[in-house]
């Protein structure tokens, strides 16, 4: 999957076909809600848990997270073990383009990843 890492660590969202500010959300799935494919890694020396939110910033909406497509929650959570490599795939959905924001948090973090949604594929 090629994309843009979003993050200060130790864990990352890897968006597929992002760019440094732009997240697109190219799979129209059923009841108008956009998806992407989003793999969480972190560091392989991060050892905890990982709970991920969501919300639109410029107007009423939410961020919507799944395990799989379609994403149908308001939320991820999960742990990490020491191992190498962890990874952990998911989706992301929105019902609209606008300014979104994720708040990931996890055993000695937190951080915000603020990025333009559009629908449809990152156009140049």
């Amino acid at each position: 999957m090629l994309g843009t890492a979003f993050g200060r660590g130790p864990v990352f969202a890897i968006v597929s076909g992002a760019s440094a500010e732009i997240v697109p959300f190219p799979t129209r799935l059923p009841a108008g809600v956009f998806a992407n494919k989003v793999a969480w890694v972190s560091r392989p020396s991060y050892v905890g848990s990982v709970e991920v939110t969501g919300r639109r910033l410029d107007a009423p909406g939410k961020a919507l997270f799944g395990p799989v497509v379609p994403p149908e929650l308001t939320g991820l959570s999960w742990s990490f073990p020491a191992i190498n490599g962890n990874f952990e795939p998911s989706a992301a959905g929105i019902l609209a383009a606008g300014c979104y924001q994720w708040n990931v948090v996890g055993t000695g973090f937190a951080h915000r990843i603020v990025f333009r949604a559009t629908m449809g594929s990152v156009s140049a």
